[in-house]
């Protein structure tokens, strides 16, 4: 059962290595100049998004997680909340953009907390789906 108070109408992605992120933007024919790279360096965990105006994929996001990273620092771990804490605060980001959309200006406390928790729990089992955490 879905508990989301909204279906966001932008196309949320997850992507855990280079590969998947630029195999993702190849699917979607997003231009090479507009691709960059999956995971700033220096970054555990970080969103983009993209919107192309022929329609032809829409709007949508792709949040990736840099697991190596994670992992190379000891904080890939669920006891301590590092990937909760990660899948928050891009969850965060998703939920202003899906704000900005669907022309939500001060969306109540309460909504914004069911939503972001929803987005939140979609990243962190997505996360969990794609790698044994």
């Amino acid at each position: 059962m879905n508990h989301a108070i909204v279906y966001s109408p932008i196309k949320i992605g997850v992507c855990v290595t280079e590969e998947q992120f630029q195999a993702e933007l190849e699917r979607m024919k997003v231009p090479k100049e507009r691709r960059g790279t999956g995971n700033v360096r220096g970054n555990d965990a970080t969103t983009h998004f993209y919107e192309k105006t022929d329609g032809e994929y829409g709007e949508c996001c792709i949040v990736c997680f840099n697991v190596e990273s994670i992992k190379s620092n000891g904080k890939w771990c669920t006891v301590d909340g590092t990937l909760a804490n990660l899948c928050a605060h891009e969850a965060q980001h998703v939920w202003l953009a899906i704000c900005r959309s669907i022309g939500e200006e001060k969306p109540s406390e309460e909504f914004s907390a069911y939503a972001v928790g929803n987005i939140t729990q979609y990243l962190y089992e997505a996360v969990d789906s794609l790698v044994e955490l």
